[in-house]
């Protein structure tokens, strides 16, 4: 593995505005759809308010609250479609929204709620050096299955998966706004 002054520089480096935004365009160059799933139970607060990050009960990576303050606390974990599904089974009844790439925030990251994903892309980066710090990042999403955002997603960038619907098809989904709680996929 890397040093840990080299570990740290890409660390750091996908917190800069510059890291976040080659990470995004790589990232969205190889998602169309992300994927957040949810209590049924917060449907109408979503609908009226959208997506917001919150704190999901652990501490931020210190390079992270370095970086970007008190914002660092809250994330809102997505999962770029067609990867591995790691999210936790919380609850009894939960739906999916999807957000199309166009409308995935700016400020995103390397997803530390659950611990392995920052040291996995130093991991990578030590094992395939040539590849740029986005792919890294890029990869470290696919097999985690999981980025975050710092900043919400408005309910009119949301579609949501009702009943009857393909589960790997956002496209068809109807946009949040016009969807009725009944209607929903519940699972």
């Amino acid at each position: 593995m890397q040093g840990t002054d080299d570990a740290n520089q890409l660390l750091e480096h996908y917190l800069t505005p510059a890291g976040m935004v080659e990470a995004r365009a790589d990232l969205c160059s190889r998602y169309e759809w992300f994927l957040h799933v949810s209590d049924v139970g917060l449907f109408d607060t979503i609908k009226k308010e959208g997506l917001k990050p919150n704190n999901p009960g652990c501490t931020p990576h210190s390079l992270a609250t370095k970086y970007l303050g008190s914002k660092a606390h809250e994330i809102l974990c997505l999962r770029p479609l067609s990867t591995f599904d790691m999210t936790p089974r919380r609850g009894t009844y939960r739906f999916v929204l999807a957000v199309g790439n166009e409308h995935l925030p700016d400020l995103i990251g390397l997803d530390w709620s659950y611990s392995g994903a920052w040291n996995l892309a130093c991991i990578i980066k030590s094992d395939a050096p040539k590849m740029s710090d986005a792919q890294v990042f890029c990869e470290v999403v696919r097999r985690w299955g999981s980025v975050v955002s710092y900043d919400g997603i408005p309910a009119s960038a949301l579609r949501v998966r009702c009943n009857e619907m393909k589960e790997d098809d956002p496209a068809e989904w109807p946009d949040l706004t016009s969807v009725e709680r009944e209607n929903v996929h519940v699972f």
